[in-house]
C-alpha cells in the first residue's frame, strides 16, 4: 500500500487534470451547438459533428466523476490494518460512492464514441460513402452501441454492489475494507471484481484500441494517397476536397493517438494486478493525471 502523503498525492492530482478535461469538453460542445454552423446557418449538420457531440458530453460525465477524486468515497473504508485513516481528503458515502462510480463507468462510452468517429472517417475518406447515405443508415447504430453499452453497464454494477473504495476514487473495486478499529469486514465480491472490470471497461477499451489501430492503416494510406496523387496538384475544386478530407483524417490520427495516451497507463497497470505486484507509484500519479484526457 501506498503511504498516507502518497495517497494525499493522487487524490489532488485529477482536481486539476480533470477539471482541464472538464472545461475543454464543455467548451467543444458550446461550440459545436452554438458556434459551429455551415452555411445555411444550421448546427450539428454532420454525422463527424454530432459523434463528436456524444463523445463530449460523456467525457464530461466522466470528468465529473474523476475530478472529484477521492471526495466521495465512504470515509467508513480509509483505515489500515492499525486502524489509522489512511487519507484525509474523503468525506463521502456510500451513496456518493455509487455516483461517483456511475459517472466513472459512462466514460466507456468516451473511448466507443471514439471508434464511431475513426470509423465514420474511415467510411467517408476511404471508402468514399457520402455522408447523407451514413446519417440514414447507419449514424443512428453508431450512437446506439456506445450509448447504450456505457449506460447498460454503469447500471448493472449498482445491483450488483461494485462501485467501491478504489483507492484514487469510487469504481468497479472488492469491498474487503479495515474498519475504524482495524478489523477486515467486507470481501463478498473480492473474487469477482476483477471481471467486471474487464467486461464493463478494460474489455471494451481494448477491443476499441485493436480496432481503431487496424483503421490507422487505410487512415495514413489516404494521407500518403493524397499527399502523392497528381490531382491534388492540378485540380483547384479536387485539391479543395482533398485538403478537406486530409486535415479530417488528421484530426481522427490526432484523437486516436489521444486515445492511446489515456489507457495504456491503465493497461500497464492491469498487469501489475495480474500479477499480484505492486504498481508503482509514478504510475499511479499517471494514470490519477490522465485517466480521461480526451
Amino acid at each position: 500500500m501506498f503511504s498516507k502523503r502518497q495517497l494525499q498525492t493522487i487524490s489532488i492530482v485529477p482536481h486539476f487534470t480533470a477539471g482541464l478535461s472538464l472545461v475543454g469538453s464543455s467548451t467543444l460542445v458550446g461550440y459545436l451547438c452554438r458556434y459551429d454552423t455551415n452555411q445555411h446557418g444550421e448546427i450539428l449538420d454532420s454525422t463527424h459533428k454530432r459523434l463528436m457531440l456524444g463523445l463530449s458530453i460523456f467525457d464530461i460525465l466522466g470528468s465529473i466523476g474523476f475530478f472529484l477524486s477521492t471526495w466521495p468515497i465512504d470515509k467508513d473504508t480509509v483505515y489500515a490494518e492499525t486502524g489509522e485513516k489512511r487519507n484525509e481528503y474523503v468525506f463521502g458515502n456510500d451513496q456518493t460512492c455509487q455516483i461517483q462510480g456511475f459517472l466513472i463507468q459512462l466514460a466507456i462510452s468516451a473511448a466507443l464514441y471514439n471508434v464511431m468517429v475513426a470509423l465514420n472517417c474511415l467510411m467517408v475518406t476511404h471508402y468514399r460513402i457520402p455522408s447523407d447515405i451514413i446519417a440514414a443508415k447507419y449514424e443512428m447504430y453508431m450512437h446506439g452501441v456506445a450509448i447504450t453499452f456505457g449506460i447498460g453497464a454503469a447500471i448493472a454494477c449498482i445491483p450488483l454492489h461494485l462501485y467501491n473504495n478504489s483507492a484514487l476514487w469510487c469504481w468497479i473495486a472488492t469491498d474487503k475494507v479495515n474498519d475504524s478499529d482495524g478489523n477486515e469486514v467486507g470481501g463478498v465480491k473480492d473474487n469477482h471484481w476483477r471481471s467486471f472490470r474487464f467486461l464493463f471497461y478494460y474489455g471494451p477499451a481494448w477491443l476499441s484500441a485493436i480496432i481503431i489501430t487496424a483503421m490507422m492503416y487505410f487512415f495514413l494510406k489516404v494521407i500518403w494517397m493524397l499527399n502523392n496523387s497528381r490531382h491534388f496538384m492540378s485540380k483547384s475544386g479536387q485539391k479543395k476536397i482533398d485538403r478537406q478530407i486530409r486535415d479530417h483524417t488528421n484530426q481522427v490520427i490526432f484523437l486516436i493517438f489521444a486515445f492511446y495516451l489515456t489507457y495504456i497507463p491503465g493497461t500497464i497497470n492491469r498487469f501489475f494486478d495480474l500479477a499480484d505486484a505492486k504498481a508503482p507509484f509514478w504510475l499511479v500519479c499517471l494514470i490519477s493525471s490522465i485517466s480521461l484526457i480526451l
